[in-house]
Parts: structure tokens; sequence; C-alpha cells
């Protein structure tokens, strides 16, 4: 119902079908609360009903069916009319009880532990108690040093403990308790009977008395555990344990659940047998017949007859002779195979006698004990000893209750329900694990069960079970970070952080963090260098930026990371940035500037971000403006703020005026276009449109429009003559200051020009520039051509500037032609036919050429031409020719000499120099190849032939 009550009052209040589970140490767990503290009134009629389990994983816990751990106020404060029928486990545990695991002060009246027996008789289920020490069927135990009441109180759950102090009632007592009227009927385990007791398993020596009229409710196929264990045997504690009857227990009940036990409203008598030593009913009462010396009898198999069939027969049963396999429970003889006997009378079981067992539920010596019945005639007791052998644990059925548990870094059990003949067999005492990874078990297990993996489960028999059994897979899995509770995380200096930035760049938060799992603190790191040394990851997002930001915590086994292998997942934990407050650190302000110069932007500078502004019209700045470049002279207003931003708050805008001034155009280029006109005798004005002012240079230079200037003046003042006028104008509007710019008016003068009698073309030309001809006019057939004349003998030569109209005429000169003939077609003349001015010279041509002849000039009509005569008709000039013929000197072995070309009757030369031959001596020239006939060389040549040198022996020659 709740997992802590302080100092309060609970009343008619329930928890039904609830499961409560603790995995951490030091833990108080109960199926109704888990822990009282001073509570300072009463708590009654309150119960945990139904299916209720309470489970504590957790070393030095404390554990109860109905609270955990519990101290009252004072004294008088109780717990009262309260009940739960909770099963408790803690196999760890510090205190397990069924009802309260340690209690430490006040009373607990009229409340009870439901389950496991009733009416006397063992009944398999529900209600089990099981833990390590101080463990009770009731009460785990009481502790300190005030004053602690049980009465009237009882519990019928089976209790089984591993450790010291185990009691079907209470586990340990204190000095200062006092319990009255209470009983218990369940089951009882423990590993040692000095400290196990089938009502309590230690208590004070001196106060003995204060455990008064209570009642051990024992099956009676329990066996003769002594009441209290720590060394009190049973005849101490008969002397001092009172048994409740009828009028002391259950009279006048009233729970909130069940009645009592109804096997308590008659007396139940206790018998007891240790050693020799009887208790309960003895000694013998008068008339009755002792059944310690019965010959004890047992059917079994004697031999076989000869057909192979057994024979069966009554023999004596005798001590250690027959065995039994241990079935997980309690060993029992089929008692129809056994009888008593006394003085040669079969007694009735149940009538004369009845059966009890003592250490049937273990391995070892077990016994068989007959006592006689109150009410027949028969007391007195004798017991037979038989061997329990342990069973096989291959024969136990095993489920798990978990699949896979996440790596603790300790060696980890799974958690498996293991059962034999349909009883819960205990870790530890029954069993204990093995585990194997590579399945060859053949050469031992590996008992791996602290590193990640899949590992293959055994459980080996122990105590009274032995082999082993494979009972399925179970994982140790990576540890998922995504899953740590918010107490595993520690954020170190996460507080009060608020944005900041550096040289305009922002700050990074980066707080540190201790994460822990398991109790165990990991190691963490930002390097990538130390990913495999390390468990999981840190890593930011957002933490730059005012707001929720992200200490990121990755496994370094998470597949993002890929280094580690025991710890995956990411865990985001949030921090928190504040917002900054934004301030001036230079104040804003504005210059104004001059018309048709670029916008200045404010200045001023802020502790975090840029400024932004906007330009106003008025001093409110409801009337923006879209385009401050487009607006023209005059005061205007720009509200300087903080650029918007998450990260810091403030300063307040503020509001600037500054003036926009009209631009010099003083100096400004002005040109008219078109900058001339032609003189009319009128004042030329010229329009706005005509006239570009442009102000500036390069990129920078614009041109005003028309309203941007006025027109001040002209000079001179005249503009009506020729010549270069000055134009003054004015700024206006955006604009001040003069500026001025020239355009001229000229004049134009016509020229005429005549060709025969004609007007051939006519040009007009501005004063004081040059005229140009026309295309020459096409001449006469006979004539070409000779320019333009401003009369007879005046050629005008277009370079004089015109200042006046002016006729000229076209001059027509007389022409001649002069024919060349060659005689021959190869032999070409260029030019051919040669045109001349008649009264001219004609220019004598190259001299031709032509093979095997000699030019001997130009001749007209048979007679040389002399080209320094005046031409004045058409004439044809020819070519006279002479023919040339080849002298070739032939030497022999001599030196060469050189052919001659000689024209027709022309003389050959004779060489001036002789050849040489060694040897010989030149001795002239013949023209035979024998030498007879010598050459006369003053005889005229008519033709081309060869001259033979001729050569004596030289008498000088060795």
């Amino acid at each position: 119902m709740s997992g802590y009550k302080f100092n309060a009052t609970d009343y008619w209040s329930f928890a039904n079908n609830v499961t409560v589970q603790a995995d951490g140490d030091n833990a108080c767990v109960g199926g109704f609360v888990g822990k009282i503290s001073s509570l300072s009134s009463d708590m009654y009629n309150c119960y945990s009903l139904g299916k209720v389990s309470v489970r504590a994983n957790g070393n030095n816990s404390c554990a109860g069916g109905f609270v955990g751990y519990a101290t009252l106020a004072d004294d008088n404060r109780k717990i009262n009319t309260c009940y739960t029928t909770a099963k408790v486990i803690s196999l760890s545990g510090a205190y397990t009880g069924g009802f309260v695991g340690e209690f430490i002060r006040g009373t607990i009246s009229n409340c009870y532990v439901g389950g496991h027996t009733f009416q006397g008789s063992y009944v398999s289920g529900e209600g089990n108690v099981t833990g390590k020490g101080n463990v009770g069927g009731f009460i785990g135990a009481t502790n300190g040093t005030n004053t602690i009441s049980i009465s009237d109180c009882y519990s019928t759950a089976s209790v089984l403990g591993t450790g010291n102090n185990v009691g079907g009632f209470i586990g340990s007592s204190s000095a200062n308790t006092k319990i009255s009227k209470c009983y218990c009927t369940g089951r009882v385990i423990g590993s040692d009977e000095n400290v196990t007791g089938s009502f309590a398993g230690t208590i004070g020596a001196a106060n003995l008395n204060n455990i008064t009229n209570n009642q051990v409710m024992r099956n009676i196929n329990k066996g003769d555990f002594p009441l209290i264990g720590r060394s009190w045997t049973a005849e101490v504690a008969d002397s001092k344990i009172k048994y409740a009857d009828d009028t002391e227990i259950g009279a006048g009940r009233s729970d909130t659940g069940h009645p009592f036990d109804t096997a308590l409203t008659d007396p139940f008598t206790l018998r007891a047998v240790i050693g020799t030593d009887h208790y309960g009913d003895w000694p013998l009462p008068s008339g009755q017949n002792t059944i310690d010396d019965a010959v004890v009898q047992i059917y079994v198999q004697t031999g076989e007859n000869d057909q192979g069939e057994p024979i069966y027969d009554w023999i004596d049963f005798k001590n250690d002779t027959y065995e039994y396999e241990f079935n997980g429970s309690f060993v029992k003889l089929d008692e129809t195979q056994i009888r008593l006997r006394v003085q040669g009378e079969t007694l009735t079981q149940n009538t004369d006698y009845i059966v009890y067992y003592r250490d049937n539920n273990k391995v070892g010596q077990a016994t068989i004990s007959f006592a006689g019945k109150s009410g027949s005639s028969y007391s007195g007791a004798i017991s037979r000893t038989f061997n329990i052998t342990p069973a096989n644990i291959d024969g136990a059925e095993a489920v798990f209750n978990e699949q896979s548990r996440e790596y603790t870094g300790a060696r980890i059990n799974p958690d498996v329900t293991v059962t034999y003949n349909g009883i819960n067999l205990i870790y530890g005492t029954d069993y204990t694990f093995a585990f194997d990874r590579d399945g060859n078990v053949d050469e031992g297990y590996d008992n791996d069960n602290i590193n990640i993996g899949i590992m293959n489960v055994y459980i080996i028999g122990k105590g009274n079970y032995v082999e082993s059994k494979l009972i399925g897979q179970f994982e140790i899995a990576s540890v998922d970070l995504s899953n740590l509770d918010d107490t595993d995380i520690d954020l170190i200096g996460a507080d009060n952080l608020v944005y900041n930035e550096v040289d305009g760049v922002a700050v990074e938060h980066c707080p540190g963090v201790v994460v822990r799992y398991n109790g165990q603190t990991l190691k963490g790191t930002t390097n990538p260098e130390e990913y495999n040394e390390c468990d999981y990851v840190v890593s930011y997002e957002s933490n730059t930026t005012a707001g929720t930001a992200y200490l990121v915590i990755t496994g370094t086994a998470d597949p993002s990371i890929g280094k580690g292998s025991v710890y995956t997942g990411i865990r985001r934990v949030e921090f928190t940035i504040s917002p900054a407050v934004n301030t001036w650190t230079e104040d804003a302000a504005i210059d104004g500037w001059i018309y048709g110069e670029k916008p200045k932007a404010p200045t001023g500078k802020l502790k975090f971000g840029e400024i932004v502004y906007e330009y106003c019209y008025d001093l409110d700045c409801n009337n923006k403006i879209d385009d401050i470049s487009a607006v023209g002279v005059g005061q205007y207003y720009v509200k300087v703020s903080a650029e918007e931003s998450e990260n810091y708050t403030g300063p307040t805008s503020t509001i600037l005026s500054f003036t926009i001034t009209p631009l010099e155009i003083t100096g400004a280029s002005v040109t008219v276009d078109p900058g001339e006109y032609l003189y009319t005798g009128s004042p030329i004005d010229i329009e706005k449109k005509n006239i570009i002012v442009t102000v500036g240079e390069g990129d920078s230079a614009f041109a005003l429009g028309p309203d941007d200037f006025t027109i001040e003046s002209y000079a001179p003042s005249n503009h009506t003559d020729a010549g270069t006028v000055t134009i003054t104008l004015n700024g206006a509007g955006n604009y001040k200051g003069t500026a001025q710019g020239t355009f001229i008016i000229y004049r134009e003068f016509t020229v005429t020009f005549m060709a025969n009698g004609e007007q051939y073309d006519s040009k007009q030309i501005r004063e004081g520039y040059k005229a140009s001809a026309p295309e020459d006019p096409t001449p006469a057939e006979g004539y070409r051509f000779g320019g333009w004349y401003t009369g007879s003998d005046v050629k005008y030569t277009f370079n004089e500037a015109v200042t006046e109209n002016i006729t000229l005429y076209a001059k027509w000169i007389r022409i001649r032609t002069i024919k060349f003939e060659t005689g021959d077609p190869n032999v070409i003349i260029s030019p051919n036919p040669q045109i001349v001015d008649e009264g001219t010279y004609a220019t004598r041509p190259a001299d031709p050429k032509r093979d095997g002849y000699q030019f001997d000039g130009w001749y007209h009509n048979n007679s040389p031409y002399g080209f320094d005569t005046k031409v004045y008709d058409d004439i044809t000039l020819q070519a006279k020719w002479t023919p040339v013929y080849t002298i070739s000197f032939v030497t022999g072995d001599g030196t060469a000499i050189d052919p001659q070309y000689v024209p027709e009757n022309g003389v050959v030369t004779e060489p001036a120099e002789s050849p040489k031959r060694n040897g010989f001596v030149f001795a002239g020239w013949y023209t035979d190849e024998d030498c007879t006939i010598p050459y006369v060389f003053t005889k005229p040549v008519t033709g081309s032939f060869p001259l033979y040198a001729k050569w004596d022996v030289d008498p000088n020659s060795e």
C-alpha cells in the first residue's frame, strides 16, 4: 500500500493482490507498508490480502508480510487487529518475518499471518517465509532497549532460514520482549538446530518467563524440533513455556479476516520423545499398556516361488535396513505395510497408536515413531530408523522467472523457481548453480556469471539432491544507460548557468557528471582516445544557447560509439542555461550624411549580439521608412535596438535623430547633348532634357534629374553668334551650389562641284573645317579626270579651311596609249600598254629577257625609239633581238675555262688566262678534237661550237 509511513494513523485500510520488490541494499519492504517510524497513534483493522508477494533482493534488508520495519512512538502505541497472507522472501536480508521483519518498540495484538497449515495439518502452497537470518513465521526479530509486547497473535506460515535464529513464531527475541498467548503451526526448517526452534530461534536466557501461555501446533509429521533453539533444551523450555487451551487463545476473538485455527478450540497434547526422555503426558497413567516393547513388522518381498512370482511376508522391521529415495518433502513409508504387535495382538493405527516421523525431510537416517494415542489403552512410544538416499536433481522442474539481467560487475544468479515433486527447492540448501558458455562441460564449468553474454545454466544437487541438470539459458545483458534513474546521475556545476559570449562566440556550458550503476560509480570521458577505457562518453546538446540544454551520456558499447562491451544506450539529462542581461557597452549614435551618399548605419556596441535598427519619419517611429536611400534632404529618426534572441534580454531601444543635407554640385560634370548647334541668327536656349549633370566619379557617379537644378545664365548673354557659350546651373531640391558646362554655335558654307558645265555635287562644310572631294566624275573616252580647280589654272588642294561659299570645276586631261610588242608571247612587258598624258613621256620598261637572244632596244617604224620624246599620238614599239651563240672551252684534265656567249657575227675573245695541267704546257686553242686546226679569234661567229686546248709535254717536268 505504501513504501514508508511516518507519524500517522491508519485504519480500515487494505492492500489486495500486490507484489512488492526492492533490489537495493538496506531496504524496508512490506506487503502493506515498507517502514513505520515513530507512529504516534494506533493502527488497526488493516491488512494485505489475496496473492501478496514481498521480496527483498538486497543485503541487510527488512522484509515483512505486513511491514518491513516498525517502531512506535511509545510503549502504549499498538498495531491491532491487522493481518497478512503474504509470501515473504529475503535471501540476503537481515530480518524476515511473516508479519514484521524487525520490531523496535510498541505493542502488536490480535494480529496474524495466514497460510501454509490449517487444523494442524501441513498444506503445500502459499505462505512461505524464507530468509537468511532472524527469520520468524510472525516476527523476524525484536531489537532495542524499549518494551515490546506481542499478544494474542499467531502464524500458520512455514518458515525456512539459511542462517542463524530461525523460529516458527519469532526468529530472535530481545531481552525486553514479552510474548503471550501466541501460537504457530507451520513447518520450520533451519540450518543449525542450536539456533532453530519450532517457536523461537533465540531468546534471552533471563527472560524465558516473558514467553508465556504460547502454543506450538506442530504437525505430527513435523518431528521433534526443540521449542527454542540456542542450546535451550526441550526440558528447560517445557518448564517455562505454558501451553494454551481454548480459554486462553481463541475465546471472544474478533478478527478482520479469518477466525483463529479451529484446531485450537480443543485441547492439544504435545508429545515429544528426545533420546530416552519423554515429555508431555508421561508417566504412564494407571490402566494403560505401553508400546515401548512392541514388535514392529514390515510387509516386504522375501523371495520368489517356482513360477518366479514374488513372495511377501511380515518380517521384523530392523533399524537401518531399508532405503528410500528422497521425495522433495517428507518421506513417509507405506504405513499399510507396517504393523505393531503387543503381546501377540496387532494394534490398530489411529485407534491404538499414532505414527509420526523425525528427520524424514532430509537425506540420512530418519525415524518412524509409533506412540500410544491419547484416550486409548496404550501409551509410550517405539521407533525404527530407515535411510533416505539423495534424489537425482534431474527429476526437478525449473522455471526461469527472468530470461536476462543487466550486467552488474558482480556474479548474477538467475531468478529460477525449482520444484521437485511440486515442492519448491531452496537455493544454497537443495541446489547451487553452475554456468558454462562453451558447451564443453566435460572439461568443467567455466562459471562465468559475471560478464556479458549467454550462458547455459545448470543446477547442481546439494544436500538432499545429487547430480546436475541443464535447465536452460540465461543472458547477462549490456546495461542500457537510457534506463538510468535520476537518482543515479549527479550533475556537477549545472546550477546558475547563464548564457555568455567571448569575442562574439557563444560559450559552451559543460557541467560535469557522476553516473552510478548498481551502487558503482562509472567512468566517463569526452576524449575519444579514452573510449576503450571508459564506460560512457559525455557530450552536450544545445549547450551554447539559453534554454534547455542536454548532457548526453552514451554507453561506449552503443553502436554510435562501438568501443566498449558493457554499457549501451543514450541517456539525456536536462540542465538549464538562463538568458543573460544585455547592456550597452557603447551608446548608440548616428551621423547624418549628404544626399546621394551611402546611408549611414547607427553605431553602438552591446555586450551580446548585434544592434538592429529601422529608419522612421517621426520621433515615435510609427511611420517607417522602407528605403532610406530613396529619401530626400531633411530630418529623420532611427530606432536602435538589440537583435531579438532567446539568449539574453534587454536593453531598452533608443530613438536617435539625424539629418540628410543637400549635395554640393560645384565641380560636377555638365554635358550639353547635343553640344553643338547651327547658327540661326536667333538665341539658342537649351532644354533641361539636353543637359546631363554628373556628380561624382567612377562607380559612385550618378546623374541629376531635371528637377534637381535650374539654368542660371548663359555667357555671353547674347547666345546668338557662332562660338562657345557657357551655361551656368544652380542646384535645386536635394542639391546646392553651381556647375557650368558649354555648348557651341557654329556656321556652315556650301562647296559646289561642277563637271562638264553641270553641278556634279555639293557639300555643307562647317566654318573652319576642310572640305573633302567627292567621288571622281567619269571622264569621256580618251581623257582622264585631272582634279578640281577654282579656275582654269588653280587646282584646289582641300587643305584650306572653308570660310565662304566656293565653286570647284572638274579638269579633263587628254591621254595616249603606248603598246609594247616583244615578238615572243613568253616575253611579257608590264604595264602594257602604258597610258600617259598627252605631251608627256613614256616610261622605258626594264629590258626584257629571251633565251638565245640579245635585246638591242625598242624600235618605232624600224628606228630606235627615244623615250625623251613627248607623246602626242597612240604608238606601238617593237623589241629588237640579235641571236647569241655559245663557245665552250674543252681543257681535258686542265683547269676549267668559262664558256663565252657571242652574238651573231661577233668574235670570240681569247681567254686572258691560259688553262693549267700538271706535266704539260698549254699550246693554244683548236677547232678540232685532235688539235690540228688552230682557232682564229678574229673570225665572225655564226653558230655555237667548242674549242679544244692543246697540251705539250712539259720538258721540265720530272
